[in-house]
């Protein structure tokens, strides 16, 4: 391995998070150690796998998860003899740190997960097939957008105190937390979790323990509050 990164590494929130599997999270980190110096890298899908002693198509569905959320942008250098650069996108806020927000979509995605072969050696430059650029203003709004979404489960999961710390990875709770949001105002749902706190005991009330548990059983707990309440 010719690189050696001399910083620590770091993985924002809005990563750590994010829907992505765990090695793509720690190759992120890998990334802003490797990029530190000069704002990108060269490394190659052969170092990232003999580092992480994994085959590389891991490494490059890694990267491609990284790609298709935005954390990422890579870029294959003609002029350096198809070697392949890697930015980081996005700064602890999640807000694209270049002027432009890019999001390549690799086909080796779709190659490494429908076709099994030894894809060891194959060119860099063929990962790259498609670009979308979209203005830095409309990035920010994107990302402030992704911002208040990503934000508004966690209100919900605040109403019920200390709440399990795989809630915010269960997809099922998030958005059932989202639905909740959308269909009613935080007072209605912070009354809601009140009246059921104070007649849990009651026979015929209905048993809510997550967001997953109030929003499926919402019109329940009304009627119950209608009968009994």
């Amino acid at each position: 391995m010719t690189e050696k990164p001399n910083y620590y590494a770091i993985i924002p929130a809005n990563v750590r998070y994010s829907q992505i599997p765990a090695g793509a999270k720690l190759l992120y980190g890998e990334l802003t150690a490797l990029t530190s110096r000069e704002g990108y890298c060269w490394s190659t899908n052969k170092y990232f796998a003999e580092l992480y002693d994994v085959h590389q198509n891991s490494v490059v569905l890694w990267l491609g998860f990284l790609q298709k959320e935005g954390f990422i942008r890579m870029e294959v250098d003609k002029s350096a003899g198809n070697k392949r650069r890697i930015w980081i996108l996005n700064d602890k806020f999640g807000i694209p740190l270049s002027q432009k927000t890019v999001i390549a979509i690799t086909k080796n995605i779709v190659h490494s997960i429908n076709n099994t072969s030894n894809t060891k050696g194959e060119d860099e430059s063929s990962q790259i097939v498609e670009v979308a650029i979209s203005e830095d203003g409309d990035a920010r709004d994107i990302a402030a957008k992704r911002e208040k979404a990503d934000t508004s489960y966690k209100t919900i999961f605040a109403l019920w105190g200390k709440y399990p710390k795989n809630w915010l990875l269960n997809k099922t709770q998030i958005q059932a937390a989202k639905n909740l949001l959308e269909e009613h105002k935080i007072e209605q749902i912070r009354g809601a979790l009140k009246f059921h706190s104070e007649n849990s005991e009651h026979t015929y009330c209905p048993t809510i323990l997550s967001p997953y548990d109030l929003d499926s059983k919402w019109n329940k707990l009304i009627a119950f509050k209608r009968k009994y309440g």
